[in-house]
């Protein structure tokens, strides 16, 4: 199916499984590449825009590390997060490898979530059931204005006795909902002068700096003489790409 959903394109089509893959993108204007990743991958706040989501804990990835294509940086973690569904359904838990390909030729950062079978850093604990999850983000910074495009794609299988069709139902609106949650967390710190310029200093990509990725620049402030309707026909412009006319 396709759509548009709380302002973010969509799609799904089903797995072999049955489960829906759900797929979202937008194009975040006014947000840079660097602000939407490193609350991406701030784990101590992720339960403020993820949904349902109660617990994170992170550990070094235990086993080979993953190998880099050229021009590209390569972060990676163990991931353990913890869902609390509505009564009378069990909390699930998904532990996942969390690999981060930054390729600063093209402005572009992959961060990618795989089922970790047989690694044993997370027991599954009693009451709860370990669920099967894979999901992908894909952040591309725009070469010429502050914006950055935001792709999400995910596909669970929760375990248990679910009902395919219900667990379709309940993660309909997962890649709005991710998209929007993580935008709005950017934005809201972006109105109290909170975002923090610089290398992340959180997450499995510390100490990288994507802040000169792509464009921070938008369209010259209004000048005494420019009115509010040319002002906000160069907003207008600027957020489509127009470039400027001649002088």
């Amino acid at each position: 199916s396709h759509g548009v959903r709380h302002g973010v394109l969509t799609h799904s089509k089903p797995s072999a499984s049955g489960h829906l893959v759900f797929h979202g993108a937008t194009v975040a204007e006014g947000v840079h590449v660097a602000d939407a990743l490193r609350e991406a991958l701030d784990d101590r706040h992720a339960r403020e825009w993820v949904d349902r989501l109660a617990e994170v804990v992170v550990k070094p990835w235990p086993g080979k590390a993953a190998s880099a294509p050229w021009g590209s940086r390569v972060c990676e973690d163990l991931t353990y997060q913890l869902f609390a569904l509505p009564w009378p359904l069990a909390s699930r838990e998904v532990v996942t490898r969390r690999t981060v390909l930054l390729t600063p030729g093209n402005g572009t950062a992959r961060v990618q979530f795989d089922d970790a079978p047989g690694i044993h850093g997370f027991p599954t604990s009693p009451g709860r059931v370990r669920a099967v999850a894979h999901s992908t983000f894909v952040f591309s910074a725009h070469p010429a204005r502050r914006a950055t495009t935001i792709q999400v794609t995910g596909l669970v299988d929760p375990q248990g006795a679910l009902p395919t069709a219900l667990v379709n139902l309940l993660n309909r609106d997962w890649a709005a909902n991710t998209i929007n949650g993580l935008l709005g967390r950017v934005r809201d710190l972006e109105r109290r002068g909170r975002l923090r310029a610089g290398p992340m200093a959180h997450g499995p990509c510390r100490g990288h700096d994507l802040t000169g990725w792509g464009s921070r620049a938008g369209p010259e402030p209004p000048s005494p003489t420019q009115t509010w309707a040319e002002a906000g026909r160069a907003w207008r412009d600027w957020a489509l790409g127009v470039p400027p006319p001649p002088p």
